[in-house]
């Protein structure tokens, strides 16, 4: 088994028979474990096949003490420079000298030091700085041939135009940063800007090789039709502001973040649109004259039918009520309700809607599945009081059920489904159980390791079951004891 990634996971067998013994397949091997100053020692190089490593990066982790994880720098940083290792995230330090192979760097939430020239390998091309790092960087510091750079989103230092090279193509940035920038960068593909809304701009301020605008002002958009390559923007206005100008005639992606009034159509070229709280008129958005294909939709209302207008994922952002038949876009393939308490009533979703997120089981009543239906999706099962799925609820004919892990909802989960999968939370990891023929299922997922009073992702597991221990609790026993599964126990 070969192993393309440190973030430190080992891969265990288990078989569960109808009797539920247990036998741990030992003949699987990997070379780490997290990187810590005793695993290191252990070790005289880094896997030629391995190209990235990744220092206490847990996702879900919120601890403010890189002290759990000490690293001597020196010896990972000798054994990266006769590695093959080109990725370093979670860097600590730049004391060390870091090999000059490393092209993307990121640093840890710790990260005080000044960046200097000479402290960036040769090669870089991607910086992200942590979120808190507040060090101004000098002229000359960031090296020709760096193409992405992600300053923070907390970073407010004013940055001079010198300062960023010409080789820059991603450039996230906040709108303190760019007030002393008369342009920015020749080359530059795409532009995320964080913090209050950003200062207006002249013509020269945008260069034509732009693809991505993010969270953008609305004064900018009478330079934004001079953009051959823009495709997609979000506005982001602390008022509520009218949005009337000219869109890109090349727009694949908009979105607005907060309250505007629309009153301009949209391009026949788009494909995702995100209105969010806006104010605007389906007919003005999309006139019956232009013909529009857009693979998701995201919005307050719900579009009624229109024979020039198809659309594949609705994300309903509206208020809580019931979803009458009427209220659906026929056509809709995937549809996502959970924003809200939606009730559904019975022939409400169309027969062409495969995927459906609702907010959990309180939102269906009797019948209002419909058979066409693949996938179900429930995001907020803790939030309600069901404890078990009514009989009749889901139709055999459902495929695949994603919910919030319990043990009351387990065992009356439908044995028809082909795929069951319990969603990462707080207190669990993900889990899969797939059916593989009628009497046997296969679970894989992610159980922990304690170190420290903390937990980390370990390991991941498979586990071969018999349809018999869907019976009696034994599959939630195996899910939260025999092997301490999912339970995250953070505190």
């Amino acid at each position: 088994m070969s192993f393309e990634i440190i973030s430190i996971y080992l891969f265990k067998v288990i078989r569960v028979n109808e009797r539920c013994n247990l036998k741990k397949c030992t003949d699987i091997k990997t070379s780490f474990h997290y990187l810590n100053n005793k695993v290191l020692s252990k070790h005289s190089s880094i896997q030629p096949n391995v190209s990235t490593i990744i220092l206490d990066n847990i996702i879900g982790m919120n601890f403010d003490n890189d002290i759990l994880r000490p690293i001597d720098a020196n010896l990972l940083y000798k054994m990266m420079s006769d590695s093959n290792v080109t990725k370093f995230h979670g860097c600590r330090t730049l004391m060390r000298k870091l090999p000059d192979q490393i092209s993307d760097l990121s640093f840890s939430h710790t990260f005080r030091e000044e960046l200097t020239k000479e402290s960036l390998p040769l090669n870089i091309k991607h910086i992200t700085l942590c979120r808190y790092y507040d060090k101004p960087i000098g002229l000359g510091v960031l090296p020709e041939g760096l193409e992405s750079i992600n300053f923070g989103y907390q970073y407010n230092l004013p940055i001079e135009r010198s300062t960023l090279p010409t080789s820059l193509k991603s450039l996230t940035i906040s709108c303190e940063s760019i007030k002393l920038l008369e342009s920015l960068p020749p080359n530059l593909k795409v532009l995320r800007i964080s913090g209050e809304v950003p200062r207006p701009i002249d013509s020269n301020f945008l260069p034509i090789t732009l693809c991505s605008l993010q969270s953008i002002p609305v004064c900018w958009v009478p330079y934004l039709t001079k953009l051959p390559n823009l495709t997609s923007i979000s506005f982001c206005d602390r008022s509520k502001s009218v949005f009337n100008g000219a869109l890109p005639p090349n727009l694949t992606d908009l979105e607005f973040e907060s309250k505007f009034v629309i009153s301009v159509s949209m391009p026949s070229s788009i494909r995702h649109l995100t209105l969010n709280e806006c104010y605007f008129n389906y007919d003005q958005l999309f006139p019956v004259d232009i013909q529009y294909r857009l693979k998701s939709l995201t919005a307050p209302r719900l579009p009624t039918q229109k024979p020039n207008l198809q659309i594949f994922h609705i994300v309903y952002q509206g208020q809580s009520g019931v979803i009458s038949l009427e209220a659906i876009t026929h056509g809709v393939e995937s549809l996502d309700l959970s924003s809200q308490l939606s009730k559904l009533e019975v022939g409400s979703i169309p027969a062409s809607v495969k995927h459906l997120i609702l907010n959990n089981f309180q939102s269906i009543t009797p019948g209002s599945i419909p058979k066409s239906l693949e996938s179900l999706e429930l995001r907020n099962l803790y939030w309600s009081n069901v404890t078990e799925i009514p009989n009749g609820l889901i139709p055999d004919t459902l495929r695949s059920l994603k919910l919030e892990y319990s043990n009351e909802i387990l065992s009356s989960i439908p044995r028809t489904l082909t795929n069951i999968i319990f969603k990462e939370t707080e207190k669990h990891y993900e889990c899969h159980i797939r059916k593989l023929d009628h009497h046997h299922y296969l679970m894989f997922g992610k159980p922990i390791d304690k170190i420290a009073n903390f937990t980390f992702p370990h390991f991941r597991s498979i586990v071969l079951l018999h349809e018999s221990l869907f019976i009696g609790g034994t599959i939630a026993k195996i899910l939260t004891k025999t092997f301490n599964f999912y339970s995250k126990n953070y505190k």
